[in-house]
């Protein structure tokens, strides 16, 4: 496992020199994936507010650890102190989060909002920012993805980022019910604080 920056660390990353940093970590098509989150997350980062450089960031490097074995996987978690929260079926698809963060951090010296957002990006969490929100949103609705009502995700996405995401979470949960495996509860927790932004919303809005 070879894992360290495949070139200096600017100061500063513009597209350019974080694509170029980025791209030998991850399989054509992991990197295809990648540049359409990249443009979907500054979509939603102009529709929403949030920052550009951040969001360009964190999409990048959300799963700069994904190709990586179990055991590779292991020798992070053990380097960077990551305790394993996840049963064993969730795991392969799921520490990859957690590791790209602590390298985000460590290799890439992102800022706190950015390793958090990418820490974010699978399961969500019941307090997430506008960058977490629009990090996981664009991981799941870039246009390389294709499922049923990923199309009505991504319309929503541009009107009611909270609903969107609530819609792309719960599509999440309906998947691994219908495999048998146990929804997680990070998620289930984020549908639920959503759901409660979107009822103190739809209050506030009648008064």
């Amino acid at each position: 496992m070879d894992i360290g920056p495949p070139c200096g660390v600017p100061e500063a990353w513009d597209y350019d020199s974080l694509c170029a940093a980025v791209r030998p970590y991850l399989t054509e098509k992991r990197w295809q994936h990648t540049l359409g989150c990249c443009r979907t997350a500054l979509a939603l980062a102009d529709r929403w507010g949030a920052d550009r450089q951040d969001a360009m960031c964190a999409a990048l490097l959300h799963d700069i650890t994904k190709k990586l074995s179990d055991e590779e996987q292991l020798q992070l978690c053990r380097k960077y102190g990551i305790i394993n929260e996840y049963n064993g079926s969730e795991f392969h698809s799921l520490i990859h989060a957690d590791t790209a963060a602590a390298l985000a951090a460590d290799v890439f010296h992102m800022p706190a909002q950015v390793v958090r957002a990418v820490a974010l990006h699978t399961l969500g969490d019941s307090r997430m920012t506008t960058l977490d929100k629009i990090i996981n949103l664009a991981d799941a609705i870039e246009p390389g993805r294709e499922y049923p009502g990923v199309a009505e995700i991504r319309e929503m996405a541009m009107q009611d980022l909270d609903r969107a995401l609530l819609m792309s979470l719960q599509s999440t949960l309906r998947h691994v019910a219908a495999g048998g495996g146990v929804p997680n509860r990070r998620t289930e927790e984020a549908c639920r604080a959503l759901e409660q932004n979107l009822q103190t919303n739809k209050q506030e809005n009648t008064i």
